[in-house]
């Protein structure tokens, strides 16, 4: 099964590579290949699975030059209440009100805002994590379902 393509630095095309979509830059406007580079989910990582050999200008890499790409979307990691930690289930994305933002574990409770009170299959349990707040989590990885 072909993955989705794209366009990367031709820096980071390295087949493994791990990177997050930031989203469009305001240079993409105007660009007959925006539209390849920005049909990911802002905010999500991906994993670059095969880098062809083509080859575009661009205005925004270091380099002036991108890679066509296959990615994988990677799940989603985040915390939930240790309860509701089970492989398998089906769980609603909904933010922990988190006032430490200096936590290291900060990202993992704070939802991107596209999936918020969507649902998500729970596809691998992590660890437990330390909360200063006493919560009792676990780092999971889930799967958005589409509803």
């Amino acid at each position: 099964m072909m993955g989705t393509i794209t366009l990367v630095g031709r820096n980071m095309a390295k087949k493994g590579a791990v990177f997050t979509y930031l989203g469009t830059a305001d240079e993409c406007s105007g660009c007959s290949l925006a539209e390849i580079c920005h049909k990911l989910d802002e905010g999500r990582r991906y994993r670059i699975t095969k880098v062809r050999k083509v080859t575009h200008p661009c205005r925004i890499h270091a380099d002036d030059t991108v890679t066509v790409v296959e990615v994988e979307a990677l799940p989603y990691e985040i915390s939930v209440p240790a309860k509701k930690a089970l492989e398998g289930a089906i769980i609603r994305l909904d933010e922990a009100d988190c006032p430490m933002r200096w936590c290291p574990n900060h990202s993992l409770c704070s939802i991107p805002d596209d999936l918020k009170g969507s649902k998500a299959a729970l596809i691998e349990v992590g660890g437990a994590l330390e909360c200063p707040r006493g919560l009792e989590l676990r780092k999971v990885k889930v799967e958005p379902k589409k509803e």
